[in-house]
C-alpha cells in the first residue's frame, strides 16, 4: 500500500516554492554561484512555508487530503486528533567535508502518512515519510557553458540516475543579477554519457518547471522513498548540501501513532440521541 496522497499540503508547499523562487530570481547580489542561489532560495522558502503556517493554511490543506482518503470519518476528528498544528518547515545543511562539488544537492520532503487500520475505527500516523530527489546544480557561465562533471561524479551518478535530476540557473541580464526561473532536466532513464553531453551542447531533452518537478514529488512519481538510499546517496550526513521540506505538527507535538476516529454514523447517531432528548 503506497503512502497516503497529499495533493492539498503539496499544492501549499509548491506555491510556496514558486513564490520563494519568483523571489530569489528578481534581484541577486552580483554574479552569485550555485551554492549562494540556493541558500538564499532556503531563505526565501522558509518565510513562505512560515506565513502558510501561521495562517492555518497547511492545517487547513492536510484537513482536505484526510477528507479526501477517509471519507467515512468524521471531519471534526480528523481536524482536533490529527491535524492540529500542522506545519511545514525547511532545514539547510550545507556539506562540511572538502573536496565534495558544491553543485551536489539533496531534496527531500518529510511529512505524515495516515493509514486505516482496517476492521477497526482507527488508523494508524506515522509523522516522517520521506521522498527525496538528488540534483546536480548548474549555473550557466559566462562564457555560455554549463561546465562538466567531475571524475567522483561521473563515476559515481550512473547508479544515482533514476532518482536525479539536474538543477538549472542562468541569468537573464548581463549584470548577473536576475536569474531565469529554475529549470530542471531529470534523468531517469537515461545514461551518465546522455548528462555529459547535455551538458557540452546546452541542449536538454525535457526541461521541466519548478511545479512540475515538485508536483511529481509529491506524487511520488520521481525520486525515492528508500530510507537507506535517501541516506546514502541524498541527504548523507554533513557530505552533502541538502535541504529538506519538513511537514510536521508545530512544537514536534505529533499524534498517538494510533488514533480512534468516530465514522460519521456514530456522529449522526450520537447527534440524533442528543436531539431527541
Amino acid at each position: 500500500m503506497g503512502p497516503m496522497p497529499i495533493l492539498n499540503v503539496g499544492g501549499v508547499i509548491i506555491r510556496c516554492w514558486m513564490k520563494a523562487e519568483e523571489a530569489v530570481c528578481k534581484n541577486l547580489p552580483r554574479d552569485s554561484d550555485e551554492e549562494h542561489i540556493t541558500n538564499l532560495f532556503r531563505g526565501e522558502l522558509e518565510k513562505e512555508l512560515e506565513k502558510a503556517s501561521n495562517s492555518g493554511g497547511v492545517e487547513a490543506a492536510f484537513v482536505r487530503d484526510l477528507q479526501k482518503s477517509f471519507p467515512d470519518f468524521d471531519v471534526h476528528e480528523m481536524r482536533t486528533k490529527i491535524a492540529r498544528r500542522l506545519v511545514a518547515t525547511v532545514a539547510f545543511h550545507p556539506k562540511q567535508v572538502e573536496g565534495k562539488t558544491g553543485g551536489d544537492l539533496g531534496i527531500v520532503l518529510v511529512r505524515p502518512d495516515v493509514q486505516e487500520s482496517f476492521g477497526w475505527s482507527q488508523v494508524t500516523v506515522k509523522g516522517d515519510y520521506r521522498r527525496g530527489l538528488l540534483c546536480q546544480a548548474k549555473l550557466l557561465r559566462g562564457d555560455s557553458s554549463w561546465g562538466t562533471l567531475t571524475k567522483a561524479q561521473e563515476k559515481n551518478l550512473p547508479d544515482k540516475l533514476k532518482y536525479s535530476g539536474l538543477l538549472l540557473y542562468k541569468y537573464l541580464d548581463e549584470a548577473r543579477r536576475k536569474l531565469h526561473p529554475f529549470e530542471w532536466q531529470l534523468t531517469s532513464g537515461t545514461s551518465i554519457a546522455d548528462v555529459i553531453q547535455w551538458l557540452r551542447s546546452g541542449i536538454f531533452p525535457s526541461l521541466k518547471k519548478s511545479r512540475e518537478v515538485l508536483d511529481a514529488l509529491v506524487k511520488g512519481r520521481i525520486g525515492t522513498d528508500v530510507p537507506e538510499v535517501i541516506e546514502r546517496d541524498i541527504t548523507p550526513p554533513l557530505k552533502r548540501t541538502s535541504l529538506t521540506i519538513r511537514v510536521h505538527w508545530k512544537d514536534d507535538s505529533a499524534p498517538p501513532t494510533a488514533v480512534y476516529l468516530r465514522k460519521k454514523t456514530q456522529t449522526l447517531t450520537q447527534e440524533h440521541i442528543v436531539q431527541s432528548q
